[in-house]
């Protein structure tokens, strides 16, 4: 089923202009920490520490 959930991710996103307007290229997330919303995202935050990039 659906949840929320809290989610803390980083970017990266590359653009490119198309007849004067700026497009995005690419964009990517990296998804940092995530945490059940009813609870907050203190007590059972979950971390990803597997890149030294926090």
């Amino acid at each position: 089923g659906n949840r929320q959930l809290w989610l803390a991710a980083r970017y990266e996103d590359d653009y490119v202009k198309i007849n004067g307007a700026w497009k995005f290229k690419h964009l990517r997330a990296f998804g940092r920490m995530t945490a059940p919303y009813e609870e907050g995202w203190a007590p059972r935050a979950k971390v990803d520490v597997s890149s030294n990039e926090l």
